[in-house]
């Protein structure tokens, strides 16, 4: 996605697999020397940091969940008390207050079984619901091939929250503006088509015309990759935060 927030690719994700068999493909035909990459946690995975680095000379910046279950627990039971390497930000939206704090910390001699691991983060949330006034607390946590020269607690609390462009340009979009989710189209690229707007010198059939089957799961498309930072100038760096 660029920072105009234009999707430049998508694949289709082949039946009996799923989006980590994709990765590649979907990001091969593109230079994304000294970008930062970020994807959802399915994507955190050491094969992928490995293509990002060695071959395409990107970053990255990958969320940790329990689908890693080792690497999550050795991140959650770091001494994150401890650091000093820290970012506040508060804000209001969404019908909440909101204050993150983004903790960095130095992992390179730490023996992470994880590819490139130079820093780890990890970013707890504070919110209250302005409605009700009920507290909440989450704790998310991440891990970079950047060093802290290259990218600081704020930094890294950026490039993760832009992470969001593609729920709000892209996803929200799809879903609520053209009712991706509620399509009943079934077959070959109608669904790949459905919610992409016409372009000039478009061919394809409207989606409309195309077959339904109620009783086949619509075929998935690979999109939760993002290019959230690199280079000034670099066509696939977003510039939103």
């Amino acid at each position: 996605m660029t920072g105009s927030g234009q999707a430049v690719g998508q694949l289709r994700v082949p039946d009996r697999t799923n989006e980590i068999t994709c990765f590649a493909a979907l990001l091969k035909p593109y230079d994304l020397t000294g970008v930062t990459v970020t994807a959802d946690a399915l994507h955190t995975q050491r094969g992928h940091a490995r293509f990002l680095v060695e071959e395409k000379k990107a970053h990255c910046l990958l969320i940790v969940k329990a689908n890693q279950p080792v690497l999550h627990a050795r991140l959650r039971s770091l001494p994150w008390s401890q650091v000093t390497a820290r970012r506040y930000e508060r804000g209001t939206g969404h019908g909440r207050r909101e204050t993150r704090v983004t903790r960095a910390l130095t992992v390179t001699d730490l023996g992470l079984d994880f590819p490139h691991a130079a820093q780890a983060a990890r970013i707890t949330r504070h919110r209250t619901d302005l409605k009700n006034g009920r507290l909440t607390r989450q704790a998310v946590y991440a891990i970079t091939d950047l060093t802290h020269q290259q990218a600081s607690p704020q930094r890294i609390g950026e490039i993760l929250r832009s992470q969001w462009t593609i729920e709000n340009r892209l996803h929200l979009v799809r879903d609520t503006t053209f009712r991706e989710d509620a399509s009943k189209v079934r077959t070959g690229r109608g669904p790949g088509e459905h919610g992409r707007p016409a372009e000039p010198g478009d061919q394809h059939a409207s989606s409309s015309r195309s077959p339904r089957h109620r009783g086949r799961p619509s075929p998935r498309l690979i999109r939760a990759v993002h290019p959230a930072a690199g280079p000034p100038g670099h066509p696939l760096t977003s510039t939103s935060t």
